[in-house]
């Protein structure tokens, strides 16, 4: 009896010096890979991108299931336009935490950076699933999807290659039957659809102009160069088969002697206009006007004119008669969309931005131009930035943040977040705001949410213990004891002696390791929580579900002893880390 009395005493000493090597190790294990997490996060501050790769790398070899580092390195690799090797790591964050949102922004960063943008459409929508409210991921999708929209008007405006039902098309002329059984033309036809660039290696195949006269539905043989300037560059013709347009090339002996001469000024003109002879160019062009006033190009090059010169008034005027003009004889709805985009850029020079964005978006409807894309969304951004700016009022903030307060202190949750969040808009840089909205989100139970608001709230003021102390609470409420810990560090660093930073951090380390195998609850954690928690965490369904895991489980509760032998593997330790978080596993004496 004696001696099963000191075997049981020694047993149990070993249960507890196991704990105790658990403990020190997933804290080391945790403290190094942090340490080269910060050290990584530094140098992409300083745009020290192969350093910062260097560090996260180090700290994954440390802690190969720490989906920020991975989240970390896919952002240095896209900053570094290296987009392949950022998806790898997007998609590693992800299947080590398939709940973590910032983990799908990472991806779509990188398949944005890779033209993928329908893919990546997906990636932000999977993400906002799972982080409804935030607000980064929002803006980066909405972003995205302009990207894609533009990439599909680029595709069918430019490429006539790219369009729906080509095959079909050119199948049905019967002057292009003959070459669609030919697989070396469908895979001229396949490069040419993917690669619009690549129409200039082709175009000594006279099938590959035939094609194009088939899509385009004119005879390309037949169009004879003119080189008009419509203020700057020339027109491609139209189409001979539509109304005689400003720039089409009807054969010298249609046209009228008033016509020659008209088109003879224009060229004079646009000599001058290169050579910045302004006063000279606009004289020339009203003389073709004169000769010709069905002419809209006319119009528009005296408009070109007044923009350079800065006469704002006089090249709208004179863009609205060319508009007129051109309506009248249905010219080509891209000039009559040059002129209307001409009009948004002399209100943009006088700021007027409004204007210049209704005057853009009426060029869009006559034809989507990319670079009238581009100046749309420039432009709407910087009105939305403009609005954000004009709203700011730093005493309206601390009246609004005040009535917040109050709200907040009578329990009035959701109205103190309404008057937090007004706050917040007339000051955005106020870092006090950001952490009072997280403590309402935190008595709404928005945990996550208010995560978001300490961590803007922390690179407002990398100072600000109580939005670190908010944070670490918030991230206790989710069960992520690990990072709980890990801030509670940041906060000692700070402040070695703020006791509840001490107590926090022995709560979360308590909740995290002072637990015991197999029955009974030493957190408060109920079986029921313990079963949500595993229903909505794919990662600890997987290794309940692994054979080798469920064994080594099963060994462990039987026999204590084995848990240091399981530990020296580093691919166990991760899973048993994991079940300890999800609170399947709980080590420590009953």
């Amino acid at each position: 009896a004696e001696y099963m009395g000191s075997f049981q005493f020694l047993l149990g000493l070993l249960h507890v010096l196991i704990f105790v090597l658990v403990d020190r190790l997933f804290k080391s294990l945790d403290k190094m890979a942090d340490s080269w997490k910060e050290k990584g996060n530094t140098a992409l501050q300083n745009n020290k991108l192969t350093e910062a790769i260097n560090c996260y790398t180090r700290g994954i070899e440390d802690d190969s299931n720490n989906h920020i580092l991975y989240s970390n390195r896919s952002a240095a690799h896209a900053k570094g336009n290296n987009f392949q090797e950022a998806l790898k790591d997007a998609d590693k964050c992800i299947s080590v935490n398939p709940s973590f949102g910032k983990g799908y922004g990472r991806k779509g960063a990188a398949l944005v950076g890779l033209n993928k943008f329908s893919d990546a459409l997906n990636a932000y929508d999977e993400g906002l699933k799972l982080d409804p409210n935030n607000s980064q991921l929002r803006q980066a999708r909405d972003s995205c999807a302009a990207q894609l929209e533009e990439s599909r008007g680029d595709a069918s405006m430019s490429n006539p290659f790219a369009q729906p039902g080509v095959i079909e098309r050119l199948k049905a002329d019967p002057k292009m039957r003959v070459h669609m059984s030919d697989p070396g033309f469908l895979r001229i036809l396949e490069d040419l659809r993917r690669n619009p660039k690549s129409l200039s290696q082709h175009l000594r195949d006279q099938r590959v102009i035939q094609a194009l006269s088939s899509l385009l539905d004119i005879n390309l043989e037949n169009i004879e160069r003119d080189d008009p300037m419509d203020g700057r560059r020339g027109q491609t013709p139209p189409p001979q088969s539509k109304p005689k347009t400003p720039e089409s090339s009807k054969p010298e002996q249609n046209l009228t002697e008033n016509e020659k001469k008209s088109l003879e000024m224009k060229e004079r003109g646009n000599v001058a206009y290169k050579e910045k002879n302004f006063g000279e160019a606009l004289q020339l062009y009203q003389k073709a006007v004169d000769l010709d006033p069905t002419n809209m190009s006319f119009y528009s090059n005296k408009a070109a004119v007044y923009f350079e010169q800065g006469d704002w008034a006089r090249c709208i005027e004179s863009c609205n008669e060319a508009i007129e003009v051109g309506r009248g004889n249905r010219a080509d709805y891209k000039l009559i969309g040059k002129a209307l985009s001409r009009i948004g850029a002399a209100y943009n020079k006088q700021d007027r931005l409004e204007d210049a964005l209704v005057y853009y978006n009426k060029a869009l409807c006559e034809h989507r131009d990319p670079d009238v894309v581009r100046k749309v969304n420039g432009l709407e951004k910087e009105i939305k930035r403009r609005s954000e700016f004009a709203y700011i009022d730093l005493d309206k903030s601390e009246e609004a943040k005040s009535l917040g307060n109050q709200f907040f202190q009578n329990g009035d949750y959701p109205t103190a977040m309404k008057h937090y969040s007004d706050a917040i808009k007339r000051n955005p840089e106020d870092a006090k705001i950001y952490s009072n909205r997280a403590a309402c989100l935190t008595k709404l139970c928005e945990f996550r949410r208010a995560m978001d608001d300490c961590e803007t709230a922390i690179k407002l003021d990398p100072t600000f213990i109580k939005a670190y102390l908010r944070k670490a609470n918030a991230q206790l409420a989710l069960k992520d004891n690990t990072n709980a810990e890990i801030t509670y560090n940041k906060i000692l660093e700070i402040d070695p002696t703020n006791e509840e930073a001490q107590q926090g951090k022995r709560n979360a380390s308590s909740s995290k390791f002072n637990l015991h195998f197999g029955g009974g609850t030493s957190d408060s954690s109920t079986p029921e929580e313990v079963e949500e928690r595993i229903a909505s965490d794919p990662e600890a369904q997987a290794i309940l579900g692994d054979p080798a895991m469920r064994m080594i489980l099963s060994q462990m509760e039987k026999d204590p002893r084995a848990l240091s032998e399981h530990l020296r593997n580093p691919d166990v330790a991760s899973k048993i880390q994991k079940l300890m978080d999800v609170g399947i596993i709980r080590l420590g004496g009953q």
